[in-house]
């Protein structure tokens, strides 16, 4: 029977390589793009860039990954009034 640590561990491990997947697609993605607008990926200034990129793309999209279950607070509805002078 698999406890609930072991389990947890395995997930993980899961997440872990689908994530390094998504990063090694991205960064390939982002070299594609370079080359494409006649740079050169390999030159020194731009070695990393393309996981540099993609890394940042992962971070700025995380949120798609979250469940909005624990979320239901934020998006409650408040009674207030609005008054505009202008």
């Amino acid at each position: 029977m698999m406890t609930v640590i072991s389990a947890l561990q395995r997930r993980r491990s899961i997440v872990g390589k689908e994530q390094h997947d998504r990063l090694a697609d991205m960064s390939n993605a982002v070299r594609c793009m370079l080359k494409s607008v006649g740079e050169n990926p390999d030159r020194e200034g731009l070695l990393k860039t393309p996981e540099r990129a993609a890394k940042a793309f992962m971070f700025f999209t995380k949120g798609y990954e979250d469940s909005i279950s624990g979320m239901e607070s934020i998006f409650c509805s408040v009674k207030y009034l609005v008054c505009i002078c202008s």
